[in-house]
């Protein structure tokens, strides 16, 4: 497994660090990747899942199972929806697609498997990941971004944290982390069982 590179590491403004570590996946073994801070595991992919919430709407979404891990000894938050956590993917036609929320999104719909090539419906548990983590703990769960077009697949997955100096009331940012995949082949993501 080749170490991680590192594309950026310093210091801006007010104190304030920044780093930047960049993983090519080129096996199943280099689905890991670990800052200072946070470390991120890719699990799997769903390329244009079709998913049903309570009410039988249905949506189709690119899904993506990841474990976050809390190196530190104080708690990071890891929410969507604050300014201390973002998850972007790229896709290999260079668009970026911003993580969307799973809220009532319990069953899935699967195409075939039943006479004359019918769907049906499977419920399935997509766990969230929790909004903040305490020191040395992790979270597992699902994701979701935009459909992709036919041919199209993930080409990169960018996570970056915020972190304010412990035990984190100051809300003054002190180190910003940027953990980065880089998923240069589809033939290789299939191979990989990230997508399904």
């Amino acid at each position: 497994m080749g170490l991680p590179i590192v594309r950026q590491s310093g210091r801006r403004g007010w104190g304030e660090s920044i780093e930047h570590f960049v993983r090519l996946i080129e096996n199943d073994d280099e689905t890991t990747l670990t800052g200072h801070v946070m470390s991120v595991a890719l699990h799997r992919f769903i390329v244009n899942a079709k998913l049903v919430d309570n009410n039988n709407a249905t949506c189709t979404l690119t899904l993506l199972e990841l474990e976050l891990q809390n190196l530190t000894d104080y708690q990071v938050s890891t929410s969507w929806h604050s300014t201390d956590a973002s998850l972007t993917m790229i896709d290999t036609q260079g668009f970026q697609h911003k993580f969307k929320t799973l809220w009532s999104l319990n069953r899935m719909v699967i195409a075939g498997g039943m006479a004359g090539g019918k769907t049906k419906t499977k419920m399935v548990e997509l766990q969230s990941l929790d909004g903040a983590l305490e020191g040395r703990t992790r979270t597992r769960g699902w994701v979701g971004f935009d459909a992709l077009p036919e041919g199209v697949f993930p080409a990169r997955i960018i996570y970056r944290t915020n972190v304010s100096d412990p035990p984190g009331t100051s809300g003054v940012i002190a180190h910003k982390e940027i953990l980065e995949f880089e998923i240069p082949k589809t033939d290789l993501v299939t191979r990989l069982r990230l997508l399904s």
